[in-house]
């Protein structure tokens, strides 16, 4: 398998398991580009930017930040994603 369809397959496990988080699928009104997966830590770690439905639904589950993890060999890919809900007092965890 070719390193850009590695890539690919990641980003889209990442994105599904960030859509379980948000209690929803691909089917409705969720879509793939309401997930933006970036790597711009230097240690390569994703970070996560949810925009429309993917933003309204966090907010209202209160989920303030999702933190995902990857591994992958050249035949499997494993993401998981965890989803924080923001603090009451509003300084920690805002999306």
């Amino acid at each position: 398998m070719a390193a850009d369809s590695r890539v690919t397959m990641a980003a889209t496990h990442m994105c599904s398991a960030i859509a379980k988080v948000l209690g929803v699928g691909f089917m409705g009104k969720m879509k793939w580009r309401d997930i933006e997966v970036l790597r711009s830590l230097p240690s390569g770690k994703p970070s996560i930017l949810l925009h429309h439905f993917a933003r309204t639904r966090a907010e209202e589950l209160k989920v303030g930040t999702v933190e995902v993890s990857i591994s992958h060999q050249p035949t499997v890919v494993v993401a998981f994603a965890v989803g924080e809900r923001a603090c009451a007092c509003g300084l920690h965890g805002e999306l």
